[in-house]
């Protein structure tokens, strides 16, 4: 923004103490600001018995350890598109009846009137 060109239009500093243009004083500047928009997902993948890397059963148990299901976003295969909310609220809809052992709802008929 020190450019000729950009005097103009280049506006106050942002962040006081931190001088524009050294990357020392943009990095003092970002770093307590900086986060990331990801969410921690798939690190704890489902899958079958002889699948090495999976730590959990399609029901959400972990292997090893009698009576843990574990519920939330690491069990999906990689980090979707779009917001995680709807997915792992979906997750925990379906294992709130897988857990305990009841059959899940059956999907409703859209043809018909509620």
């Amino acid at each position: 923004m020190a450019r000729t060109v950009l005097r103009g239009i280049a506006g106050q500093e942002w962040s006081p103490g931190h001088p524009a243009g050294t990357d020392a004083g943009i990095e003092n500047a970002v770093r307590p600001l900086a986060a990331t928009g990801h969410h921690p997902v798939a690190t704890c993948p489902m899958g079958a018995d002889h699948e090495p890397d999976a730590v959990r059963d399609n029901a959400l148990r972990v292997r090893g350890v009698e009576g843990l299901h574990e519920i939330d976003g690491s069990s999906l295969p990689s980090q979707v598109g779009g917001n995680m909310n709807a997915p792992i609220i979906m997750i925990a809809e379906n294992a709130a009846d897988m857990v305990p052992g009841r059959s899940p709802l059956p999907p409703e008929d859209p043809r018909k009137p509620k």
